[in-house]
């Protein structure tokens, strides 16, 4: 008998339907499945992308998700929606986490600082290192430049320095200064030299900036601040504070050493992922673009002699073959290109027969939604290659059922619906980031995400 799709997790008490899958299909549809690369394994990923409310989802544990601290605003960001600081008591503050470990860790975030608040330092992120005699924090913070107009990516931890000067003015010498008001990748590394050592390398942009070794026992991870540095000191209730000013964008935590083959796409970089990849023809594919929001133009060559300028665009291939896809983008970064060999396998299909008209059928699919972004409404087309009860149902970005679109059972063929941006009472929608969650009761399951304007 079938009894419905997904359960219903509780997240710090509140019953969100579906907001772990859901997430997590936003990660591997939603961003494209090229960047994937930056995220997969990760322990810990606060995508920002809520909206509202006082809760940082954490993408692979929401037993992590954070509170977000002070002031809740959202910006655009490099991929959907961006948390704002604002120098001033803004964070987001995360339970201890034992997956991470000082001997093995990659922290990775985008970040569009705009400012210092303090003239001292502007932190992005601080962990609590803790190990034996050693409650020290690790911390990833920006410093300002002597003309106040431009940072360099650095980081503290009270512990023995063994090849660099230990004092700030060693990591300045050795950083790279950056204007602020731009969008960029940063990234820490620690990896593991031997039992008693650690590399830490700085990377912006996918550039390494600075090495250096320290001596450190294996250390547990402890408490997270995202945006702010919280370190006691001396007597009880006197602290350090220092906070983040300007806005972050998926803050991802890795228990490895990444390379920075494996980071997240750096702004201006070629970025996209497909699905299907493989299957009968007529093949309809949908390709996502992953590249960052600084990206203004695409150019696809979709390898069978057809291209396209659209940014998400969906192509059918007809005929059997193997199609190598490549995507030239450009935006303020300036031009890159991305190919694909050997991309999209299309074999030879069969054909199905849905009402009076003769059509080709291929497995269980669900399209991208045309238009998107849309105002104010969107088609979605879904295919069944065999009769089966369905669900298509529409989601917010937390989880939150937005309306049925579609439910029952279905003979095989194509389906055309379209959504006009109304939940099931009838009320339109806000604009944001929504979720076509097609799902079957032979366990085919399928998310695009889509983008409704007002």
């Amino acid at each position: 008998m079938y009894n419905g799709f997904i359960s219903s997790p509780t997240m710090k008490g509140r019953n969100i339907p579906s907001v772990r899958i859901i997430v997590l299909f936003f990660l591997a549809v939603g961003l494209g499945k090229a960047q994937q690369t930056g995220l997969d394994g990760a322990v810990s990923i606060w995508l920002f992308e809520e909206g509202w409310g006082d809760i940082a989802v954490n993408a692979v544990d929401e037993s992590f998700n954070g509170d977000i601290v002070d002031h809740k605003t959202w910006v655009a960001g490099m991929f959907g929606q961006a948390l704002s600081f604002d120098g001033d008591m803004d964070a987001v503050e995360v339970p201890a986490n034992p997956l991470i470990g000082a001997h093995a860790l990659t922290v990775q975030a985008y970040i569009q600082p705009t400012g210092i608040p303090d003239e001292n330092s502007s932190k992005i992120f601080n962990i609590a290192l803790e190990g034996p005699g050693n409650p020290d924090r690790f911390m990833l913070d920006i410093l300002p430049h002597d003309d106040g107009n431009r940072w360099v990516l650095s980081h503290f931890m009270n512990i023995e320095e063994v090849n660099t000067d230990p004092e700030e003015e060693g990591i300045l010498e050795w950083g790279i200064f950056h204007p602020f008001d731009q969008w960029y990748h940063v990234a820490m590394v620690f990896d593991s030299l031997s039992e008693d050592s650690v590399l830490i390398s700085h990377y912006v942009d996918h550039d390494l900036e600075y090495e250096t070794r320290y001596l450190l026992d294996t250390l547990a991870g402890g408490a997270v601040f995202i945006g702010e540095r919280y370190a006691p000191k001396g007597p009880v209730g006197e602290q350090i504070r220092n906070y983040f000013d300007g806005a972050m964008d998926n803050v991802v935590l890795h228990a490895r050493a990444l390379t920075p083959e494996e980071f997240m796409p750096a702004p201006g970089t070629a970025d996209f992922g497909a699905d299907p990849r493989s299957g009968p023809a007529p093949l309809e594919v949908s390709f996502a673009n992953g590249s960052p929001s600084d990206v203004t133009s695409w150019s696809w060559d979709f390898g069978d002699g057809q291209s396209s300028t659209d940014e998400n665009p969906t192509h059918t291939y007809t005929s059997a073959g193997t199609h190598t896809v490549i995507l030239s983008v450009d935006g303020s970064a300036g031009p890159d290109t991305l190919t694909r060999a050997d991309y999209i396998e299309v074999t030879s299909g069969p054909v199905g027969v849905h009402g009076d008209h003769t059509r080709p059928v291929a497995g269980f699919q669900l399209s991208q939604n045309y238009p998107n972004p849309f105002n104010p409404g969107t088609s979605i087309e879904y295919i069944l290659g065999e009769p089966q009860y369905i669900k298509l149902s529409i989601y917010n970005i937390r989880g939150r059922l937005v309306r049925l679109l579609d439910e029952g059972y279905k003979p095989a063929g194509r389906f055309v619906l379209v959504w006009d941006g109304r939940d099931d009472s009838g009320i339109l929608m806000n604009a944001g980031i929504y979720l076509f969650d097609l799902e079957s009761a032979l366990g085919d399951h399928i998310v695009k995400r889509s983008v409704l304007l007002r």
